[in-house]
């Protein structure tokens, strides 16, 4: 979550675009959009001691907040809370597209406490992310995806 709680109009269609977009690495290449896509190969961190690097890193290279990734009990979601400014993976989230998913959720807290947890501006961190570190293919997908979905996402500086 950003900063706002309550209502979340863009949740699940930012969902169905990630879904998307992870069916779409799985095959690799493949025809959407009106065009041939080799999507980058999703990266994965075997340990929490990578995740939490990576993420320490994004941080720095914009000048934020460090971020604690931890563990999460149970496998089914990861989440990112602000009040701690801890990202908790899900056993199955040790992944580049989850990692930036929560990452995004910080970024936009640090902002402003007063956007939708999945609203645009969380939408062009997320893909701002994804282009920066190694999956510029990725984020394009992503955004053709949300846009198809009829989600305003607005592209990404850089």
């Amino acid at each position: 979550m950003c900063g706002v709680q309550g209502p979340d109009p863009d949740r699940d269609a930012v969902y169905d675009g990630e879904r998307r977009l992870e069916q779409a690495v799985d095959v690799g290449a493949l025809r959407a959009f009106g065009r041939s896509w080799q999507l980058e190969p999703e990266q994965r961190f075997r340990t929490l001691a990578a995740a939490q690097t990576f993420a320490t890193l994004a941080c720095l290279e914009r000048g934020a907040a460090p971020v604690l990734v931890r563990h999460r009990a149970g496998d089914r979601k990861s989440h990112y809370s602000p009040a701690d400014a801890t990202i908790a993976l899900a056993s199955w989230g040790g992944t580049r597209l989850t990692l930036v998913h929560e990452l995004a959720h910080h970024f936009v807290a640090e902002e402003s406490r007063d956007q939708p947890s999945h609203g645009p501006a969380w939408r062009t961190r997320m893909l701002e992310l994804l282009a920066h570190n190694g999956a510029p293919q990725q984020a394009t997908f992503l955004r053709l995806a949300w846009a198809e979905l009829e989600l305003a996402t607005p592209r990404p500086q850089g």
